[in-house]
């Protein structure tokens, strides 16, 4: 393990963001690249950061009456709900695709991750 990611503090416009301890384990951020992550990427960086991740995917249509359709890039109004009480967002971005990207971890439990 490199960093336990823990909660914190989501800002209450929350588009694009990510949360501040992610670039220590997540190897797109590091290079900046925008190719998609091999398995054993994505297994590395959950285990870099003691966490599991559950991708939520939403289309901007399902969306947009909650965060406006005037301005998309604002997200001020949206409060998702986590998929677990102990789930915490550690990302949010939209893609060219019209979709919203929500990455939740969830803490591993009952082992020793060094």
């Amino acid at each position: 393990m490199i960093k336990q990611l823990e909660p914190v503090q989501v800002p209450v416009d929350f588009a694009e963001w990510s949360h501040p301890d992610l670039m220590l384990i997540d190897p797109r951020l590091q290079t900046s690249s925008e190719e998609p992550y091999s398995r054993e990427e994505w297994e590395k960086m959950q285990s870099d950061g003691g966490i599991t991740i559950k991708v939520e995917q939403h289309s901007i249509e399902d969306v947009s009456e909650i965060i406006g359709d005037d301005d998309l890039e604002d997200w001020s109004n949206w409060k998702p709900n986590p998929p677990t009480p102990d789930h915490f967002l550690i990302c949010g971005f939209s893609t060219e695709y019209d979709f919203i990207v929500l990455w939740w971890a969830k803490k591993i439990q009952g082992e020793a991750h060094e």
